[in-house]
């Protein structure tokens, strides 16, 4: 019985909770960029390799590494891919050398770092992350 009390506790624990603290996503950019807010089919479009543009001007995008659960509720919001559908189309895409996916990096003060530093930059990270001194153009 002790075991079994035991196993459920880990199993609240360690799986059920950290589910219920899982961050919400919010796609940021640079105070001086002039886009104000960006639709799921513009995310999309542009996080796809479908445009590389938002009103006419060219936007560069960063994003998580490739298994990041945050990465993995962007994608599930704006889309519906799941984590391994999108790998599979990045890897398709990859291979006939057309289009790259946004440059992936470390976590989401990387990403804020870079927005900062570039105005025409777009990137999601977990809105607890999110300061003033990005703009917030996507919840």
């Amino acid at each position: 019985m002790k075991k079994f009390k035991f196993l459920l506790s880990f199993f609240i624990l360690f799986v059920l909770v950290p589910a219920s603290y899982a961050g919400e996503v919010v796609v940021i950019t640079n105070k001086m960029n002039s886009i104000s807010q960006l639709s799921d089919k513009e995310l999309s479009d542009l996080y796809l390799g479908r445009t590389k543009q938002i009103n006419g001007n060219k936007v560069e995008l960063y994003e998580l590494p490739i298994n990041d659960e945050i990465r993995g509720q962007f994608f599930k919001q704006i889309n519906g891919m799941s984590l391994p559908q999108l790998n599979a189309y990045w890897a398709r895409l990859r291979f006939s050398g057309r289009i790259f996916p946004p440059i992936a990096l470390e976590n989401s003060t990387t990403v804020i770092d870079k927005v900062l530093t570039n105005k025409n930059a777009i990137g999601y990270i977990d809105s607890q992350f999110v300061n003033d001194s990005v703009k917030v153009i996507y919840k």
